[in-house]
């Protein structure tokens, strides 16, 4: 994997491609056969590494990496290092991945995380900017910018409390019916003390996002 970004298919057919994913979710077993997730990521001291997943133990175990092979690095995207979890709901599982610097929070399917976790990390990325207002073009380059990924521990623990905030709002809107997008633009809208904004001392993750990638707000659902 490397920074390019590749061919994409229409947004309209991509995006109903994700929602099906999600809405399909299924309890992963991982296979002994399955490749080694970490053959596909940079380890310690490549230059090549773009950004860091900063995993929960709970994802570590899931991906069978017991020694994370990084430390967490300064990225080079604008929403800098993402923090992972995954998050149990029923017999349901999904992954909540949250941009350390925005707060801007996205849904993964929990379906081979070995072999998807960075691709769709980038994707959903990708059409959750152009949701909340962001152009095409500069959302991705931004998801281009999120690959390839190193793998490290969560470090900070205001990051991890307001992801434990949205796991506990995503058990309630998954359990009213609401479509992985729109629960995705529910946490776009919430307003976070942890943020500032530049219309005033709060701010909420789309706001902050659209500030960090230099792009005035366009069309957007919020």
């Amino acid at each position: 994997m490397n920074g390019a970004v590749k061919s994409r298919q229409p947004y309209a057919i991509r995006r109903i491609r994700l929602e099906s994913r999600l809405a399909a979710l299924i309890i992963w077993r991982p296979a002994s056969h399955s490749p080694d997730v970490r053959k596909n990521l940079p380890g310690k001291g490549s230059e090549l590494a773009l950004i860091t997943m900063c995993c929960t133990q709970k994802l570590l175990r899931r991906l069978r990496v017991a020694e994370p092979e990084a430390i967490a690095v300064p990225p080079t995207n604008a929403l800098g290092n993402w923090y992972l979890n995954l998050i149990y709901i029923g017999r349901a599982q999904v992954v909540l991945a949250t941009s350390e610097r925005s707060l801007l929070t996205v849904l993964l399917p929990a379906a081979d995380l070995r072999n998807s976790l960075v691709e769709n990390l980038g994707d959903t990325t990708c059409l959750l900017l152009q949701e909340i207002g962001i152009d095409s073009g500069r959302a991705a380059r931004e998801a281009g910018a999120m690959q390839p990924a190193r793998i490290a521990r969560t470090e900070s623990r205001s990051v991890l409390a307001s992801m434990n905030d949205f796991s506990l709002s995503l058990i309630l809107y998954w359990h009213d019916g609401l479509a992985p997008m729109e629960i995705m633009l529910r946490f776009a809208a919430t307003t976070k003390s942890a943020l500032v904004s530049e219309s005033g001392p709060t701010g909420n993750p789309a706001e902050v996002t659209r500030a960090l990638l230099g792009t005035a707000r366009t069309t957007a659902r919020i």
